[in-house]
């Protein structure tokens, strides 16, 4: 992990690099959070880590699929086409590094961590605001 370096790159992706993900076992059971980074590296990959993540497929009236492509500055998977939004939940931390008590994004009942993280991306990525997501649909 320390031998993959992240120089050269945008540096806001870099950043985004450093948050964490939630570690989970073969049954979705918390065990953990780690950097997206080290997540994302092919040999702990191969090793079994796993994390939780997510994908939004967004389908109009007319059901029709919004897909994104890439930008060209992410560190995974540049320009390539994808679903409308993907990320991760994430474990939240102060700027310290110490994890906070209230981790919204790491609630099992009815998957709403996940659904939280959801709401967060697709208002980072396309704009579209929790009051238009409901959690409870």
């Amino acid at each position: 992990m320390a031998g993959v370096s992240l120089e050269g790159y945008d540096e806001i992706q870099v950043e985004l690099m450093n948050e964490k993900c939630i570690l989970v076992d073969e049954n979705d059971q918390v065990i953990g959070s780690d950097t997206k980074k080290r997540c994302h590296l092919n040999e702990e990959i191969e090793k079994g880590l796993l994390h939780r993540a997510f994908s939004v497929f967004l389908f109009n009236s007319n059901n029709e699929l919004l897909l994104q492509q890439r930008a060209a500055e992410k560190i995974t998977f540049p320009l390539y086409w994808t679903n409308t939004v993907c990320s991760h939940p994430l474990q939240f931390e102060d700027k310290d590094g110490n994890v906070l008590a209230d981790q919204p994004e790491m609630e099992d009942e009815n998957q709403n961590g996940v659904k939280r993280a959801a709401i967060r991306k697709m208002f980072q990525e396309l704009g579209i605001t929790d009051d238009q997501l409901p959690l409870e649909e």
